[in-house]
């Protein structure tokens, strides 16, 4: 294979390994493009191997120094030599991306999708594309597209579409979707819980709690639902039952400062003064850094301070001076 010198001693050193490797595959398979790519070499570039593997090569080795407006270059003259290697229009794809070149990168992975229809890969990656670039019409196409093509993997594919429609407020779709996942997996916890965040999205907080809790009755660990019930326990003014999932919580997760915090600050809020000072002080014994913590417990005692004196101050003032 003819390489023209494109860096360092150790560049071509790297550069000639691949090679090697690259020839090494091309001779025992001569079907299959190398690096553990699916794509069958074509017609067209049967006669070239050499120059496209080249600029295959050399553009792998741009991607590994993120040297990516170069990979481009390799990977552009890679494709003159053979439009139909789905791989080539794989690469540039992702490249385009990482240079925010959108519509170009839209244009390789339409390519991938034409040449190769049954590449799940691709096809998740035009989905995700379209999702990121907020074209959720598009998403969703492919979205349906890949269950047609991949019944097996239905549960991931409705999960995917279902938080789409939920980043489209289309609550009624989304809980459909949610719904449809159920009727395969009943005990999908991710499931019931996603249905419970929507209700509280549409203020529905007892048929959330009821999610919530099947969703903790199929993974006692699922830290997120145990949470969520105590955040609408402390809308709805339960400040003792907020106080018991925070604690619940704790078990999940012993070491989480942040529901350390929640906890000390609903004890504070429901007038438990001794237990919000032994978590926060808790809180700083775990993290001496944690300035909040500091601030917290610094107003605490202030607050209690002060109180205390305006009790002591208030009963040395003779009646006769008292306010009427």
């Amino acid at each position: 294979i003819h390489l023209k010198t494109i860096g360092t001693r150790k560049e071509m050193r790297k550069l000639v390994t691949l090679a090697i490797a690259l020839f090494v595959v091309v001779c025992f398979s001569p079907k299959a493009l190398p690096l553990g790519s699916p794509i069958p070499v074509t017609q067209s570039s049967s006669s070239q191997l050499s120059p496209l593997f080249a600029h295959y090569i050399r553009g792998i080795l741009y991607d590994s120094q993120r040297q990516f407006d170069r990979a481009i270059e390799e990977y552009v003259a890679a494709r003159e030599l053979d439009p139909a290697l789905a791989i080539i229009h794989k690469k540039l794809a992702v490249n385009y991306l990482r240079s925010a070149q959108y519509k170009e990168a839209e244009r390789e992975l339409l390519l991938v999708k034409e040449l190769t229809p049954g590449d799940l890969s691709a096809r998740w990656f035009l989905a995700h594309f379209y999702t990121a670039q907020k074209d959720f019409d598009q998403a969703v196409g492919e979205y349906q597209e890949l269950l047609e093509l991949s019944p097996e993997d239905s549960e991931e594919i409705l999960a995917s579409l279902a938080d789409l429609y939920m980043v489209e407020e289309k609550f009624d779709k989304a809980i459909e979707t949610y719904r449809m996942i159920l009727k395969n997996n009943s005990d999908s916890a991710q499931a019931h819980f996603n249905l419970g965040i929507i209700s509280t999205r549409i203020d529905q907080p007892k048929k959330a709690k009821r999610y919530f809790r099947k969703a903790l009755k199929i993974d006692p660990e699922y830290l997120q639902a145990q949470l969520a019930l105590a955040i609408l326990a402390e809308i709805s003014h339960n400040l003792p039952g907020a106080i018991e999932h925070y604690k619940m919580a704790l078990k999940i997760d012993p070491l989480n400062i942040n529901v350390y915090h929640r906890l000390a600050q609903t004890y504070y809020r429901d007038k438990r003064i001794k237990e919000a000072t032994h978590q926060y002080e808790f809180i700083l014994r775990l993290n001496p850094y944690d300035i909040d913590a500091f601030l917290e417990l610094a107003y605490i005692y202030l607050s209690e301070k002060d109180r205390k004196s305006t009790r002591l101050n208030s009963s040395h003032i003779p009646l006769s001076r008292m306010p009427s």
